[in-house]
């Protein structure tokens, strides 16, 4: 299991998210770096935690705006693997992420229109490139075709894509300091796909609760913010994790 940083972008700075409550969004305060500035919070997760590998929420793009190419640029030309989410990915919006080099791009059920707009991305990009990003609000699946479909519906589509990569999130719990809602979730797509490979994340608290996680089900990653920036896991422990 790996600790992946979360950097939630908006305005060209990190925001601190709550509960899925964009509106409510403020610049990020952290323990670990002055101001909120992407590059610098980044650098600050590489030197005090030694994680090169970062999730980004373009939530300015999430919103329909245009994506932030140039922070994107910056984060891989300084050495970062980035996994990018920028709402409903277009082919050209797709093409453009490959020429930055961005390690994955993220396909999120909350925008996604319908099927047949994973099948089109799916033509040109491979699937090692993408990975679907289980969006959850109080454990049900958001976005038009969340309203039709339920979790494990979902979740038997996309595996028929060939796709085995995914992020399980439920904004409810983001910021929230309330515990992981989605292990149960977690556990039910790899008795479907024991190949998947889960970033999961959203009210992580410390140490303590990646332990019980790290026992209790064979989850890829762990999206992490928050406790990162408040002091609730120290580099000594993200370190230890790295090494199991």
């Amino acid at each position: 299991m790996q600790i992946v940083p979360v950097l939630d972008l908006m305005g060209g700075q990190v925001v601190r998210g709550i509960a899925g409550r964009r509106d409510e969004y403020k610049p990020n305060q952290s323990c670990l770096v002055e101001g909120s500035e992407p590059l610098a919070t980044a650098r600050a997760f590489r030197e005090r935690f030694g994680l090169t590998r970062v999730y980004v929420a373009d939530l300015d793009a999430i919103a329909e705006a245009q994506p932030d190419f140039e922070t994107i640029g910056e984060l891989v030309e300084s050495g970062f693997q980035i996994s990018v989410d920028c709402g409903s990915v277009s082919l050209q919006t797709a093409e453009r992420l490959r020429q930055f080099a961005v390690e994955e791009i993220i396909v999120p059920l909350e925008t996604l229109a319908d099927w047949k707009a994973l099948e089109q991305l799916l033509e040109v990009i491979p699937t090692t490139s993408l990975r679907f990003s289980l969006d959850l609000m109080n454990s049900d699946p958001m976005g038009v075709l969340g309203e039709n479909n339920t979790t494990l519906e979902i979740v038997d589509r996309v595996s028929g894509f060939g796709l085995t990569k995914y992020i399980v999130l439920d904004l409810a719990a983001v910021g929230m300091n309330g515990g992981l809602q989605t292990l149960g979730v977690c556990q039910s797509i790899l008795e479907r796909n024991p190949q998947a490979k889960i970033w999961t994340g959203g009210g992580i608290r410390n140490w303590e609760e990646i332990e019980e996680l790290q026992n209790a089900c064979d989850i890829d990653g762990l999206l992490v913010a928050s406790a990162l920036h408040d002091g609730q896991i120290s580099p000594a422990e993200v370190k230890r994790l790295s090494k199991t």
